[in-house]
């Protein structure tokens, strides 16, 4: 038996050499490496496009607000001569000229609490900026600087997003614009699609849903930056991050475009932003509706009412239907299809997928508005 083992043994050899004789195995030992043609060097040579691209559009955000002062720092300040009990506190951001006239997206935390809005652009001009709409639900919000052949950058389309593609993220992370104007950029891929993040997770006053998550690198003051794929179109808005530390620590996330696309006018215009409805009343599958209905799985929104002559009505949705996509977005849960209702703009015609009967069912909705007096949508339960 001992021979054998030693014959099986170096019978590994031979194979060993043709491994490290492979192209791939070549470029892990790094014979490659200094290959300008090489897939390393394309890949950085399109990371370096993008930036040079985007990068223009991209700009730093400068607020100064007010705040309270403690019972110390006012008693400090009394012997200083400074009055009165409060003191004037500057913040920094990020945004995205998204139209040459001037127009930019960023977050609504960036500029809440502003008195005044300035932004600088990577070639050092500095613009003040009007606030001309805001959500805080949605933390999105639109400056505008003026009319102007500004540099500006397009528009991706997020629902074609998929975990493991290349993204750029670009802002001016810890206010170092104070120093060079031009933006920053990390790279990384995306992570996760439609996750959900809790107000304590972010380190904010509301959660958020239907995020993309991203290692690349986001810090404080990246929010309101983009997030943009290789095709050098913005995909998303960085937003947060998930940190026990206060810094980056490889999970960040960013508001899909879509989301953003569907309000863009309203928020140039400053109207108010039109909540998405649909008229159901919905719930978790558990395992008896699972076992009930034998779905695929036991994901989806399970439909226990329709509200008459609404929008699901007219469309034929039924009571028990388990809505599984909803406008070509994976509907996990009844939460997921309320988000999904709420950030869709009213008017917009959308496909959803029904289990019903032990088949596969595809209908069009047209979203409507939110009847008056019926205030915000329930999130657990009603769309």
């Amino acid at each position: 038996m001992k021979p054998r083992k030693a014959r099986r043994a170096n019978n590994l050899i031979p194979v060993l050499i043709l491994l490290l004789a492979t192209p791939a195995a070549a470029r892990v030992f790094g014979e490659e490496k200094n290959d300008p043609e090489g897939p390393a060097h394309r890949l950085q040579l399109e990371f370096m496009r993008v930036a040079e691209e985007v990068g223009p559009a991209v700009v730093s955000i400068i607020t100064t607000d007010v705040r309270r002062t403690t019972f110390e720092e006012d008693v400090m300040r009394e012997y200083l001569g400074v009055h009165p009990r409060s003191m004037l506190r500057r913040g920094y951001g990020s945004g995205v000229i998204i139209e040459p006239k001037g127009h930019i997206l960023t977050n609504y935390h960036v500029v809440a609490q502003a008195r005044e809005v300035r932004v600088r652009l990577p070639d050092g001009r500095t613009f003040k900026a009007e606030v001309t709409g805001s959500d805080a639900e949605s933390d999105l919000a639109m400056l505008y600087i003026g009319a102007g052949n500004f540099p500006h950058a397009p528009l991706g389309d997020s629902s074609e997003l998929a975990i493991g593609q290349w993204v750029v993220a670009s802002g001016n992370p810890f206010g170092l614009v104070a120093d060079n104007p031009q933006p920053a950029i990390t790279v990384g891929v995306v992570s996760a699609l439609n996750r959900r993040v809790t107000a304590e997770q972010a380190g904010r006053e509301q959660g958020y849903t239907g995020m993309i998550q991203t290692d690349a690198a986001i810090n404080p003051g990246n929010s309101g930056g983009p997030l943009i794929n290789l095709d050098g179109k913005v995909i998303g808005i960085n937003t947060a991050i998930y940190t026990s530390t206060g810094g980056f620590m490889g999970v960040g996330f960013a508001i899909p475009i879509n989301r953003a696309k569907a309000m863009l006018e309203d928020l140039k215009k400053g109207n108010d932003i039109k909540r998405g409805w649909v008229g159901t009343w919905v719930k978790r599958v558990d395992w008896d509706a699972y076992q009930t209905y034998s779905p695929p799985d036991r994901r989806g929104a399970l439909v226990a009412r329709i509200e008459p002559a609404s929008p699901a009505a007219r469309a034929g949705l039924k009571k028990d239907d388990i809505i599984r996509t909803f406008n070509h977005q994976p509907i996990i849960d009844h939460q997921d299809l309320s988000d999904a209702v709420r950030f869709t703009r009213v008017g917009t015609e959308v496909e959803v997928t029904v289990w019903r009967e032990g088949e596969k069912r595809v209908l069009k909705i047209k979203v409507g508005e939110i009847p008056p007096g019926r205030g915000r949508v329930q999130i657990r339960d009603r769309t």
